[in-house]
């Protein structure tokens, strides 16, 4: 192989990273050869580590919120937040999903949320958008891919990502973003977001009312009340003194 000085590397690459966002330079950085990266790294000062990286769904989760194109990120539970699902049908529960969990396929049956597809196409335009669910990867994999067909949801955290006790599923937050003051989580369990109170934004369980318009509300809620350059924490204490009954108190 020809050897190829850090000079050279620097003319090569430093126009392709130097105006190119942190998921781009990232992909970049993954598709060139192993034998350039490390002096690529060490020459660009990147903050990325690459150990063990080798999908774009892995390079996203590295991302933190001032590498990400969107200011705030919003975390969402799935069951009974976005869908409800049941194991037996019914005529509510109109479409089936097959689950493969080790050598057995497990039907679920699903239903989406009033709204849901609307809220996660609205707000995708202000937040980058993620799934932390208790539910194991299998099954929730199969219902994102339903709910959100267009792709608006970038990142999934599951129940092997979930801190554990006493039989409980908690969610830690940092998990999903370091910067807490621009993360946040809306959840039908006080249990699920109670590692990080003050992000917490509660919603009512979901099961079947198809008059529900619970996502219609905490969209425009949230457009209305989340402005750029805002602290997140703030923003929530805020909502809960204007809405009372919607908001986690």
């Amino acid at each position: 192989m020809e050897y190829i000085s850090r000079s050279n590397i620097a003319k090569m690459v430093g126009s392709t990273l130097v105006n190119a966002s942190a998921t781009e330079k990232c992909k970049k950085i993954i598709s060139w050869s192993w034998e350039m990266l490390g002096s690529i790294l060490i020459m660009m000062g990147s903050p990325i580590s690459v150990k063990g990286l080798d999908s774009d769904d892995d390079c996203k989760d590295k991302i933190t919120a001032k590498q990400t194109e969107k200011e705030f990120t919003l975390v969402l539970d799935l069951d009974e937040t976005l869908i409800h699902s049941d194991m037996e049908r019914t005529s509510f529960l109109d479409e089936e999903i097959l689950v493969k969990i080790g050598n057995t396929i497990e039907k679920y049956y699903v239903k989406i949320r009033p709204f849901a597809r609307d809220f996660l196409k609205a707000l995708s335009k202000y937040f980058e958008l993620v799934v932390f669910t208790a539910a194991i990867k299998e099954y929730a994999d199969k219902v994102i891919d339903y709910l959100d067909p267009s792709g608006f949801i970038t990142r999934r955290f599951y129940r092997d990502s979930c801190t554990k006790k006493d039989g409980v599923f908690y969610k830690d937050l940092t998990k999903v973003n370091t910067n807490l003051d621009k993360t946040f989580i809306i959840d039908n369990s006080l249990s699920g977001m109670s590692l990080n109170p003050q992000n917490g934004i509660l919603i009512k369980s979901w099961y079947n009312d198809l008059k529900d318009q619970e996502l219609k509300i905490y969209e425009a809620m949230l457009k209305k009340n989340v402005k750029p350059k805002d602290n997140i924490v703030k923003c929530i204490n805020q909502m809960k003194r204007k809405y009372p009954k919607n908001v986690l108190n």
